[in-house]
């Protein structure tokens, strides 16, 4: 009966963890708060390469941008945050950003992900963009990803808007199961533990064991026969 229930719990778990991370894997992208689809400031749940971002629009130089923190894909993956910040523009229908969506000069409406910091005043940037002169990009699949223009922006005075990825937080029903897991370990190795201390049963317990088996199959026997 004890194993039973070990066996319960252990699936029991197995089920709660697999509907997290079912979970975890279908993550949906959202705007952040305060954002529209015509002044967007940040999408939470970007996927990039199997890891879930919160990204923040920031219109700024590069170095007040990433003054503390230096960009997440700076020297590689650059371009693929890029491609699935695009495609999550697209998905979310956004159609203008903050800090550009009141330009009417037309311009090209991009957001800039670093991939190298030249050291001398300038950086080389992937972006997720959208060629359209009158800054709204309307239509199917709007946003595209790619090396940005000349790929070299200055750091100290050009404003441009900037992607910002945080990683999320650890979602809180992992350290839950974690805890369930190693509970389910403790109450193992504590069983086994029991059962190596038992000492091994003499004959005459064997051959007690033994009767009360026959006794038992014998009353079965009896009670079926009667009807």
């Amino acid at each position: 009966m004890r194993r039973f229930k070990l066996k319960n719990l252990a699936l029991t778990i197995c089920i709660i963890f697999g509907g997290i991370v079912g979970t975890g894997s279908s993550y949906a992208a959202i705007l952040s708060a305060g954002s529209t689809t015509n002044d967007a400031l940040g999408i939470d749940g970007v996927s990039v390469d199997g890891v879930i971002y919160n990204v923040t629009f920031t219109n700024a130089s590069y170095i007040t941008a990433y003054g503390s923190t230096p960009p997440t894909f700076l020297g590689s993956g650059a371009n693929d945050a890029a491609s699935a910040l695009a495609s999550a523009l697209n998905n979310l229908g956004v159609t203008g950003l903050v800090g550009i969506s009141g330009e009417s000069s037309p311009t090209y409406t991009a957001i800039l992900v670093p991939t190298l910091d030249f050291g001398n005043g300038y950086e080389e940037n992937y972006a997720a963009f959208c060629p359209a002169l009158d800054n709204n990009c309307q239509g199917p699949m709007p946003w595209m990803s790619g090396i940005y223009g000349s790929a070299n922006v200055s750091t100290v005075y050009a404003n441009s808007d900037f992607a910002v990825f945080a990683t999320t937080p650890v979602p809180p029903a992992l350290p839950l199961f974690a805890t369930g897991l190693g509970s389910l370990g403790l109450l193992g190795w504590r069983k086994k533990r029991k059962l190596a201390k038992r000492p091994p049963m003499t004959p005459k317990q064997t051959r007690s064991i033994r009767n009360k088996m026959v006794a038992q199959q014998r009353k079965v026997g009896e009670n079926q026969s009667h009807q």
